[in-house]
């Protein structure tokens, strides 16, 4: 069966002097805390979610297994609280970790990416579905001089720290008498380092590789906007990962009528997330850095596999625009890449 996906490659490309360029710069040091604080702030955002995003699923949850309300929805914030918290701290581990590895040459890098949406916005139907992703991905690229010339550097990490979060939920609004609105919910996720097979490679783009550009009038269709970019910028780069395919544990109505519709057996259903492209200028001040976000048009069904990925590329400015009655959703990715010296 054909896989369905979603790519969220927000495009917008740049152009740049062939001459060399001089990334923003910080120690092994300030690649820790960088890495520590970006750990730190993704937590404390997951933990408002906990809180604020899904108290209308923890209540369904509550009254279809017919418990106390308001206690039996503290215990869902409270558990989803601490898996983050569990989460945050293996982050920091990998951080220590990746960090003892770190030298001068290299590229520290975080990317974050959140991914929304709310069929209900826009379809007619009563069944809608709502979901969440959240992904951070930060680790070292190491230099490697033999696959480097005058026009490009080339780099590829040895691992990769890579945390993904999944939540889904469909729902009936207007459920037979007696019915819950949940249909079914889905929930979970994977944190860990990954090690990066340099075996494994891509024709178009390299498993992970980060690439610094010199020199690519030869590769790119300019436009004229681009060339007055080439006259102020001194580079570009590009880094692009593969997504990871994970399996997520949800639960789903025993059966459409009542009392079927207020029980729930066990379901699992695949998703691949973590996957990211981005390719920008190397902007004013050496920095290499950017945000964008994008509203999305509609969302993959599960056939038999959802793909959510987030990217960028300065080159290729989209000219998209929300359909007649808005948009499902919405990708907003972060990203940050400094050279240690």
């Amino acid at each position: 069966m054909i896989r369905r996906r979603l790519v969220l490659i927000f495009l917008i490309f740049f152009i740049i002097t062939p001459s060399i360029a001089f990334s923003e710069k910080i120690n092994c040091k300030e690649a820790l805390n960088k890495c520590r604080k970006e750990s730190e702030e993704w937590y404390k955002m997951r933990a408002i979610f906990c809180q604020y995003s899904r108290t209308e699923y923890f209540s369904e949850l509550c009254r279809s297994a017919g418990e106390n309300s308001s206690k039996c929805i503290e215990q869902h914030i409270d558990r989803c609280k601490k898996e983050y918290l569990e989460d945050y701290r293996q982050s920091i581990k990998a951080c220590d970790s990746m960090n003892r590895k770190c030298k001068k040459g290299d590229i520290f890098g975080i990317i974050t990416c959140q991914i929304n949406y709310d069929e209900s916005k826009r379809k007619s139907t009563n069944f809608h579905r709502f979901g969440n992703t959240f992904v951070m991905i930060s680790g070292f690229w190491k230099f490697q001089r033999e696959e480097s010339n005058r026009l490009h550097e080339n780099y590829r990490p040895d691992e990769l720290w890579i945390s993904l979060s999944f939540s889904e939920e469909r729902r009936n609004n207007l459920p037979e008498k007696g019915c819950s609105k949940l249909i079914s919910y889905y929930q979970g996720g994977l944190s860990r380092i990954f090690t990066i097979d340099r075996k494994f490679d891509l024709t178009m783009h390299p498993l992970g590789r980060f690439i610094k550009h010199f020199d690519f009038s030869k590769e790119l269709e300019l436009t004229n906007e681009n060339k007055k970019e080439l006259a102020k910028n001194r580079g570009f780069y590009s880094v692009y990962k593969k997504g990871t395919l994970i399996s997520i544990d949800g639960k789903e109505q025993a059966g459409a009528n009542f009392p079927e519709c207020n029980k729930y057996r066990n379901d699992i259903i695949n998703i691949i997330i973590g996957g990211f492209s981005i390719r920008d200028i190397i902007k004013k001040g050496s920095k290499m850095e950017g945000f964008k976000s994008v509203e999305l048009t509609s969302i993959p069904t599960f056939n038999p596999s959802m793909e959510l990925s987030c990217g960028y590329d300065y080159f290729q400015e989209s000219t998209f625009r929300c359909p007649e009655g808005g948009c499902e959703g919405k990708a907003n990715i972060k990203w940050k890449f400094y050279e240690i010296n």
